[in-house]
């Protein structure tokens, strides 16, 4: 009941601002955008720092490295089992714990950034956290711009390539050596993953142009800008933890778990029970 009265109130504030004449409450979808990419920026942050820090005082000679080793496994142990979690609690249940899932999932990244980064390759684990954090960025800066209109996916996409294609470029540049340009080049691949991720998201899901209220208001010659920001319907405002939770997972439950759970399913239906014809039996 409670939840159903929240739902109402949340509808009605999000209709309120559609009509407001201030052109900074207009759309309600780039109120959710902005808040993430705001979480998104400030975990990031946190990360690069203490990447960029750390390797400064810990080197992987020092007596120090053993712990970081062991808490690399560990981190990489918990993010699987984590990020597992989280799937299924995103498959499944309509709301489950998601800043302890975010909080879990980000203190291991960050683990595992930094003992990379004083382990394995300091260059290229920066290099990555940087492309990651600057795409963060550059999305923030491009949705906060546009506050009254939402940018298409794609442009959001480019922005981040062309940010991380610069911070690779300079990292390589930093050592010319072939092994540095390998290490880097899969620092740029993990960074590509998290591109496709975001892309994904607003493309299908938090900006999905298909929709037919959308494609309604796009056909029509008299559609007004709010007329077409009411077809952003995906997220309410209050919902930006569960548009940031939906960020990490929706692509691996939509395109990796659902169809396991189908395919599962047709392998199940298939199986055909022996049955008896009484057509032409004699009582």
């Amino acid at each position: 009941m409670d939840d159903a009265v929240d739902s109402q109130h949340h509808s009605l504030l999000d209709d309120h601002l559609l009509e407001s004449d201030d052109a900074l409450r207009t759309l309600p979808i780039v109120r959710v955008l902005t808040d993430v990419l705001f979480y998104e920026t400030v975990c990031w942050t946190t990360t690069l720092f203490a990447t960029l820090l750390m390797p400064q005082f810990i080197t992987a000679d020092s007596l120090l490295a053993a712990p970081f080793l062991i808490l690399m496994v560990v981190g990489m142990v918990t993010l699987a089992l984590c990020y597992s979690a989280m799937v299924e609690c995103r498959h499944r249940y309509r709301r489950p714990p998601i800043m302890q899932f975010m909080t879990g999932l980000h203190v291991c990244i960050a683990f595992i950034c930094v003992s990379a980064a004083i382990l394995i390759h300091s260059l290229a684990t920066q290099c990555f956290v940087l492309m990651v954090w600057a795409g963060a960025i550059v999305m923030l800066i491009a949705v906060v711009q546009s506050h009254d209109t939402v940018p298409p996916p794609r442009q959001l996409a480019l922005l981040t390539l062309y940010s991380s294609i610069l911070i690779c470029f300079v990292c390589v540049a930093q050592e010319l050596t072939l092994k540095d340009l390998g290490v880097n080049l899969v620092a740029f691949l993990l960074n590509a993953l998290f591109i496709l991720f975001r892309y994904d998201w607003l493309a299908n899901h938090a900006l999905k142009p298909n929709s037919v209220e959308r494609q309604k208001f796009a056909t029509s010659a008299t559609a007004t800008t709010n007329d077409v920001q009411k077809s952003y319907r995906t997220y309410l405002i209050s919902e930006s933890q569960q548009a940031w939770f939906d960020l990490y997972t929706w692509t691996v439950v939509e395109r990796v778990r659902k169809p396991c759970d189908r395919t599962g399913g047709s392998d199940s239906v298939t199986v055909v029970l022996p049955t008896a014809n009484f057509a032409n039996e004699e009582l």
